[in-house]
């Protein structure tokens, strides 16, 4: 398959499906617009998950194949994988590429057949859409996926194993949510350190091989479909023809605002540490995140009050307007009660969306998810002097993730679920009400065929919940303003450029599958070159490791792209709800969505489409244009800019690297 042009008409996208599966041409009748495969044969299609599951469990062992599978075949065979123990996402995938496989060749055959389309079932625009999303992406045997899906299993067992810290007393600590933690919290350099350095070195290293394997494994699958790699399979999911172009342009936009931020807190961190940082790069273990991806957790270096009343007495504030509440407080003690719990934080994310319109969440949410760390007793051997203690550990996934299981209960509810291990701060309140926004999108959307259930591209679904935590920002005392503006940026300014930095390097990856030993060179200088970050010290060894791998998303092979589009996204978005807001002025900061159902009715209308049209056209319903634009980002972080700007004359800084 070849990627969409960004051609925004339905013509256009017609015109463009009809190149992708030529053959014969298309009809110009708007009627029959059922679902394809509910009209060929309804018994097929995947209703629930539920259903996939009450399958037989993973036994069989699958014979090799050296061609894709017939799907005819595949549909009437038991779970074609190995024989090892495989979980309900496992058996879900599975089951999911066999329908896939099968559904794709017999809707090929049906478009090919001429005669088919002079009946009474005309293939129009949703036909054609619906082919489309059934066919894209790669094509796997049952065999090669079942393959794929072990290689993925040990990627995440080794993601969830613990490493020790000597300089702690041997305490030992898994990434999520521990480490984490850890580096959002610890301010000695030396721990800091020797934390990075052992979880990098220690699962980069076992990472390698698997991760090398992967790529193959992935790239075979894309090639089978069409694709040039593994890349070019994901690039074509966002539907964005010149999508290099377009990210490239977007990161222009913002590179100046990014780098006067960098600076500013280069600036701080050479000061509260007593290091001068080589060229201006920032050592990644000092950002107060394992992968330098958002920077907020260093408010308490970078923020202090005479900076601000400083800047006041020599430059012109912004002026807004004030109500007289004191914002000194954080987030957590604005919105929440006193002793509030992860609960509450959960409810609260409900209760904001409830307030614009939204449906409760069911029942059913309550009960299957999981919002805290689960701790199980385990029996625990000192390799130093042998002797055996106990110690409580966490057994679960603790990567926030929200999942629609396509399953109804007993009492007809939907079945989704949230898995989180939150604790009551600031920064679990915003992917709380980031993990909500993706359950309301299910919601939203519920009610579309199966094949447009999902967001109108995956960057959409990223910047719902997103887009809504603006308005819990918000600051009326100037200072505090100013404060949290800058808090804003240090947590959503460095995330654009690891964005894209993550999917340049997977793209780089997956055309160059044989140059396994520069993948970690290529890491580096491209953290460098987008974002003025390098390694802990000179001499750090980047030959034996892979340093991306210790990030989830590479190991659990999740396309990163999404996210840099969403940062852009999610700030058009909550513009095109403030504009449906009664009274507001046009000033992105003082905007209120909270409780406003015509805001609420800008975003569902939105999300109920789904993903059955084009994203541009969904795009321009909700926002009046059809382009990812950085202009309302740069108009909110505006402020933020003249801020640092007087700042670094004040302080006479170099801006760069």
């Amino acid at each position: 398959m070849s990627e969409l042009p960004n051609n925004n008409q339905n013509e256009g996208h017609q015109q463009h499906y009809h190149s992708i599966f030529p053959g014969r041409r298309a009809s110009n009748s708007s009627s029959g617009t059922a679902p394809l495969a509910e009209r060929l044969r309804p018994n097929i299609r995947p209703e629930s998950m539920r259903e996939i599951l009450d399958a037989p469990r993973c036994r069989q062992p699958f014979p090799r194949a050296s061609r894709l599978d017939d799907g005819r075949d595949l549909l009437s065979s038991s779970l074609p994988v190995q024989s090892f123990n495989c979980n309900e996402n496992e058996q879900y995938t599975i089951t999911k590429n066999i329908w896939n496989n099968h559904w794709c060749s017999e809707l090929l055959k049906v478009y090919h057949d001429q005669q088919f389309g002079h009946s009474s079932y005309p293939w129009d625009m949703s036909h054609l859409r619906q082919l489309y999303l059934i066919c894209r992406g790669p094509r796997f045997t049952s065999y090669q996926l079942s393959n794929i899906l072990t290689v993925l299993s040990s990627l995440q067992e080794l993601y969830n194993s613990q490493i020790c810290i000597r300089s702690l007393h041997g305490k030992c600590m898994r990434m999520e949510p521990d480490l984490n933690r850890f580096m959002e919290n610890t301010r000695d350099e030396s721990k800091l350190r020797e934390a990075w350095i052992s979880w990098h070195q220690t699962v980069g290293t076992k990472v390698k091989p698997l991760y090398s394997s992967l790529v193959r494994m992935l790239n075979t699958g894309a090639k089978q479909a069409g694709y040039k790699d593994m890349g070019q399979c994901w690039r074509e999911e966002t539907e964005i023809g010149e999508l290099r172009q377009l990210v490239t342009r977007l990161y222009a936009d913002v590179k100046y605002l990014y780098t006067l931020l960098h600076s500013f807190v280069r600036h701080k961190l050479e000061k509260f540490y007593g290091i001068r940082f080589h060229q201006g790069l920032i050592p990644s273990h000092l950002l107060g995140n394992m992968w330098a991806q958002k920077w907020d957790s260093l408010i308490d270096i970078v923020w202090t009050e005479p900076d601000y009343y400083q800047n006041d007495r020599n430059g012109k504030q912004p002026k807004r307007k004030a109500s007289g509440s004191s914002a000194s407080s954080t987030l957590v003690n604005k919105i929440l009660p006193p002793n509030a719990t992860v609960i509450d934080m959960v409810k609260e994310a409900e209760n904001f969306f409830v307030s614009m319109g939204f449906p409760t969440l069911p029942k059913s949410f309550w009960k299957n998810s999981y919002f805290q760390e689960e701790e199980k007793e385990q029996h625990v051997v000192n390799r130093e002097n042998g002797n055996e203690n106990k110690r409580k550990a966490n057994s679960r996934n603790c990567h926030g993730s929200a999942a629609d299981m396509f399953g109804r209960l007993e009492n007809n509810e939907r079945d989704y679920r949230m898995m989180m291990c939150a604790q009551v701060n600031d920064e679990d309140l915003i992917t709380i009400h980031h993990e909500v926004g993706h359950i309301m999108y299910f919601m939203a959307y519920a009610d579309q065929p199966t094949i447009f259930q999902e967001g109108a591209n995956s960057a959409f679904h990223e910047s719902v919940g997103d887009s809504i935590t603006y308005d819990l920002r918000q600051h009326e005392d100037e200072s505090q303003w100013i404060k949290s503006l800058l808090k804003t940026g240090l947590a959503k300014l460095p995330q654009i450029g690891f964005g894209l930095l993550m999917d340049l390097w997977r793209w780089e990856v997956f055309e160059n599958p044989n140059r396994v030993l520069q993948w970690n060179d290529v890491w580096w200088e491209m953290n460098e070159q987008f974002l003025g970050i390098t390694k802990p010290f000179p001499g750090y060894n980047t030959k034996d490791g892979l340093d991306a791998a210790g990030k989830f998303h590479i190991i659990d092979n999740i396309p990163y792209v999404r996210y840099f589009l969403a940062s852009f996204l999610q700030l058009q978005f909550y513009e095109a709800m403030c504009k449906a807001t009664e009274d507001w002025d046009g000033n992105l900061h003082t905007c209120r969505l909270k409780g406003s159902k015509p805001a609420g009715a800008v975003l569902w209308n939105m999300m109920e489409k789904g993903t059955s049209r084009h994203w541009t056209e969904i795009l321009e319903e909700t926002t009046g244009t059809q382009k990812i634009d950085s202009s309302p980002l740069l108009k909110y972080f505006e402020p933020l800019r003249l801020w640092l700007e007087q700042e670094i004359r004040r302080l006479n800084l170099t801006v760069g690297w």
